[in-house]
């Protein structure tokens, strides 16, 4: 079925996980990059992705293989749990009821 939503989910699943992250710039720096995205009518994040990218595209001594780094479930320790607490549909109505009820 398609959606409204569909082509913008499917650009979405370029980046599926993102970390935040905090940077420094000088003032020119910050205020020219503010112009273009705003020119672009695009967020600051977005233009500093591109940069980056572009950046790592032209410094290819410093790629890293992204297939040797691919991300794999991990594996899940033991909780100690002796059931599924997430069994019972109606666990939401039992956690918040009281037992003296």
């Amino acid at each position: 079925m398609f959606s409204p939503l569909t082509p913008i989910l499917r650009l979405c699943k370029i980046y599926t996980i993102m970390t935040r992250a905090q940077i420094l710039l000088p003032d020119a720096l910050y205020n020219r990059s503010k112009r273009y995205a705003e020119f672009k009518e695009i967020s600051m994040s977005e233009v500093f992705r591109h940069a980056v990218e572009l950046f790592l595209g032209i410094h290819k001594e410093c790629q890293i293989e992204d297939s040797a780094k691919e991300w794999q479930i991990p594996i899940c320790r033991p909780t100690g749990l002796i059931r599924d607490p997430f069994a019972d549909e109606n666990w939401r109505e039992k956690l918040y009821s009281r037992e003296d009820d």
